[in-house]
């Protein structure tokens, strides 16, 4: 994949890659990163944000580089834990040359609309975001995504 991606992609352009592999009978979560900001654990039941440090390599930066996770997280979903995974699109989002939204912004935001589903969490993590960069350019993509262990998987949403 990397090599596909070195060769077919601009020399400035890199692609980034998170793995989370979670078994719904144990809620056990494995989370390998490639390149993505470090993922959250909202845990509504203990009124906290964690952050989970998995760390790896990005895709296509290097010529022949094999991957070798960096640091894998491994955790426990509990009961109405929320597991949010997003780009460095929000969390780069500048409202000054020097001023970027960054991951405490992204924790506050989270436990401030903790009592809210996590589809309402997503719009206030985006909205917010788009407020605090107002009359500032940003070009990135910006991709948010919540795993949710307090819905039924039966009743999953796909959000846009």
């Amino acid at each position: 994949m990397n090599e596909i991606l070195y060769k077919g992609l601009p020399q400035d352009i890199y692609a980034a890659a998170l793995l989370a592999v979670i078994d719904t009978e144990t809620w056990k979560c494995k989370i390998v990163n490639g390149g993505i900001p470090h993922p959250f654990l909202l845990s509504r039941r203990l009124g906290r944000v964690e952050k989970l440090f998995a760390s790896g390599m990005m895709l296509g930066l290097f010529e022949n580089n094999v991957y070798e996770p960096g640091i894998e997280a491994e955790i426990q979903l509990g009961k109405k834990d929320t597991l949010f995974l997003f780009t460095d699109g929000l969390t780069e989002i500048r409202q000054r040359k020097d001023s970027f939204f960054g991951d405490h912004l992204v924790a506050d935001t989270i436990i401030k609309f903790s009592a809210q589903t996590s589809e309402s969490i997503i719009k206030y993590l985006v909205h917010t975001a788009l407020e605090f960069k107002k009359g500032s350019e940003h070009l990135d993509d910006i991709t948010v995504l919540a795993i949710d262990r307090s819905q039924n998987p039966r009743q999953r949403k796909h959000i846009s």
